[in-house]
């Protein structure tokens, strides 16, 4: 119970905090609570009449009967105080209710106003004999007067519904009006509810007129407290409903100042009327009563208060230590740490601090291998340890009270050290006095992952600061281990930054040595091919009358194969070029190019006829030199591939594919099965005879490697006889 007043008290004061209304649910609730105790009395009284049964008309024999037409006013009244608290998001249906308790709240006026101008000009519309008007001739009670509406419930009826309709105005002379006439009814309702108690027609009649009724005059006092409470913030209501002591007090002393005294009156009025007692003793007999019922009300509203006092004191004892958690949290997470070890450090010396204590310890520890390993110690622990050489590891079987926390799984508190404890192993000789110690274990996960423990707090370590380590420490970890990532993340890239300047300078080194063995099989291998070309070109020329044919077809294929070597040594150059040449990005006019390319290879060949169509505005970002080169191989190929067509056809273009974009060159030569796709692009891979159609297998390698080199990628369709047709994309 405590902790749910704690609790309500701790909300309380954020809400106070934030400037968010903190009206007790008894304020807010009485306002709807108060309509409904209304509207069932009127319809019981309706009912009354309806069947002829006495007690629900008046509820004391021979006492005032509630009229009609007054329990019919009530039931407007309720649903106009009922409607004008109602808050819904559509906002025309909002407008209706407030129309509809604005109208009912307008005829409850309306019915006093007319009544009362009744009873001072001395004529009578009718108004209150509208329904059951024959059974009303003799129903009025005392002295048998006709049973009509009082002057005093006409008045109160006028306020109620002027109240009903200021309720909503922000004026603030409106409102103390509004705050007045409420007042006026509560009061005359209950001077005229004492009247029938004490038998005192005075108090709720006016000669020669016909009385309020008692049930009317509850009714009244319930109402006009319930209007009263649909605006907690204004006048008088603002002090009853604050959540402040006054409010409290207020809330609590005024039902007890109501109904005390009506009830002892009642008592010793009975007493003295049936015999019992005198006057002067009914009267002291009275205030004895009053003064024992108010002592004991007072004195437990003293307790109650002293009791949420102390939860107040309590409360905000909580709060500061929060304060100085998030404080520490804060310090710790902003901490510019070099090292773990020294974040760590930071941790423990504010875990000290947070609990008012001398000094602590933080150790690691792994719940698979069940060991402990120490951390560190506080700096003040440090000057009052002597032990030599302390130990840092331990096993969980061989510690004592501090392994607790991790066989228990929770916190344990030591607040007498000195004693005798049954899970206590001492302390090696040298170590510094404990007088009290608690500490905790800290969980990752599920997984223990380390134990923290303070010592020497100069007072008793409490729940409270338990709690508050436990919090401080389940939030650092969470930056200890993000730091710990960081930390790891660092020193990876430190790895990596390591291994690249090395990888960098093993591939520099491997480019040099590629390009020095370029260099040598370049000139040392022209010069013997050069050499065999050369001298079986003589022997053809100067002893060709002295070769058979045979000889000299052997000659023809030496020198075929020298030049065909050569070529491929030209072409191994040109691949090895493009993979080293820097790349150098600009905008590239690439139909500017393959017109350009296409011009070359028809002057090449002067005596071919083919068709070519180049698309023009084609323009991207890359290496000009490059995509020269890529695109002379590729329309050089269709070129090659189309020549033992008639009416061969070329084609450079654009296409959109689900990756994007992709430039193409088509043509309808002899085309390739699909099933060898994949070797297209391999250096020295070929799908047709070089005797048919001659060329290294270099091409389409120096195409991919100039695309992948541009962050783009090369690929092909084509069908046997039917063409084919090579794509590239570029970033």
């Amino acid at each position: 119970m405590r902790n749910k007043s704690l609790s309500d008290f701790k909300s309380l004061t954020i809400k106070n905090i934030l400037g968010e209304p903190a009206v007790p649910s008894s304020i807010t609730k009485l306002p709807k609570a108060a309509s409904a105790a209304v509207v069932l009395v009127s319809l019981l009284v309706l009912a009354g009449w309806a069947f002829n049964i006495e007690f629900l008309k008046r509820v004391f024999p021979g006492a005032v009967a509630m009229n009609p037409m007054t329990a019919v006013a009530f039931i407007l009244s309720s649903v106009g105080l009922w409607f004008s608290r109602s808050d819904v998001s559509d906002a025309s249906r909002l407008a209706k209710i407030r129309r509809t308790a604005f109208l009912c709240a307008a005829t409850v006026a309306l019915i006093g106003l007319v009544r009362f101008l009744g009873y001072a000009g001395g004529w009578d519309v009718g108004l209150d004999r509208l329904l059951f008007a024959s059974k009303l001739a003799t129903a009025g009670g005392d002295q048998n007067i006709p049973n009509r509406i009082a002057p005093n419930t006409a008045l109160n009826f006028l306020f109620a519904g002027s109240a009903l309709l200021l309720a909503g105005s922000r004026s603030r002379r409106l409102g103390w009006l509004t705050q007045g006439m409420l007042f006026f009814v509560v009061f005359t309702s209950f001077l005229a509810f004492l009247g029938h108690t004490y038998n005192a027609p005075g108090l709720y009649r006016i000669s020669p007129f016909i009385g309020m009724a008692v049930n009317t005059a509850a009714c009244f006092v319930v109402l006009g407290l319930g209007i009263l409470a649909a605006s907690p913030d204004k006048g008088i209501m603002a002090v009853v409903a604050s959540p402040n002591m006054g409010g409290i007090v207020a809330r609590r002393l005024l039902p007890v100042a109501f109904l005390l005294p009506v009830a002892l009156g009642w008592i010793r009025l009975w007493g003295q009327r049936a015999g019992h007692y005198g006057t002067e003793f009914g009267l002291g007999l009275m205030v004895a009563a009053s003064v024992v019922l108010l002592t004991m009300v007072i004195l437990r509203i003293a307790t109650s208060l002293n009791r949420a006092d102390s939860e107040r004191r309590r409360a905000e004892e909580i709060t500061k230590l929060e304060e100085a958690r998030l404080r520490s949290v804060l310090k710790i997470s902003q901490h510019t740490s070099t090292s773990m070890r020294e974040l760590l450090d930071l941790v423990l010396d504010e875990a000290i601090a947070l609990s008012a204590s001398k000094f602590g310890y933080l150790y690691y520890y792994n719940e698979d291998t069940r060991e402990f390993t120490l951390h560190s110690w506080s700096k003040d622990v440090m000057k009052e340890c002597t032990i030599q050489n302390p130990q840092t590891i331990y096993q969980l079987e061989k510690t004592g009270i501090w392994g607790e926390a991790v066989r228990q799984r929770k916190a344990i508190v030591v607040n007498d050290f000195s004693a005798p404890h049954p899970l206590k192993k001492g302390y090696p000789e040298g170590h510094a006095n404990l007088f009290r110690y608690f500490t905790i274990p800290v969980f990752s996960e599920g997984r223990i992952v380390a134990v923290v423990g303070i010592a020497n707090k100069p007072t008793d370590y409490t729940d409270a600061d338990v709690n508050q380590l436990t919090f401080m420490m389940d939030s650092v970890w969470k930056i200890i281990e993000r730091k710990q990532a960081e930390e790891e993340i660092r020193r990876l890239n430190e790895e990596l930054e390591q291994r690249v300047i090395e990888r960098t300078a093993q591939l520099e080194a491997a480019n040099k040595e590629l390009e020095a063995f370029s260099y040598s099989v370049s000139h040392d291998l022209r010069a013997p091919l050069r050499s065999i070309d050369g001298f079986s070109q003589a022997l053809l020329e100067d002893y060709a009358d002295r070769l058979d044919e045979q000889g000299r077809d052997y000659l023809s294929r030496v020198r075929a194969a020298s030049q065909r070597m050569a070529q491929l040594i030209d072409d191994m150059l040109k691949l090895s070029r493009v993979t080293r040449a820097a790349l150098r990005r600009e905008e590239v006019d690439l139909s500017a190019l393959a017109q350009e390319i296409a011009a070359e290879l028809r002057r090449a060949q002067p005596g071919r006829e083919v068709e070519f169509t180049v698309a023009s505005g084609l323009r991207t970002h890359g290496d000009p030199k490059l995509l020269r080169i890529a695109l002379e191989n590729l329309l050089g190929n269709a070129w090659k591939f189309t020549g033992k067509r008639s009416g061969a056809r070329i084609e450079f273009g654009m296409t959109h594919r689900d990756s994007g974009a992709a430039y193409f060159v088509r043509d309808n030569g002899v085309g390739f099965d699909m099933a060898y796709a994949g070797k297209l692009f391999g250096a020295f891979q070929r799908l047709h005879d070089s005797r048919e159609f001659p060329g290294t297998g270099i091409g389409l390698a120096t195409v991919q490697r100039v695309i992948h080199r541009h962050g783009g990628k090369v690929w092909a369709e084509g069908k046997v006889e039917k063409g084919a047709t090579f794509y590239f994309s570029l970033p």
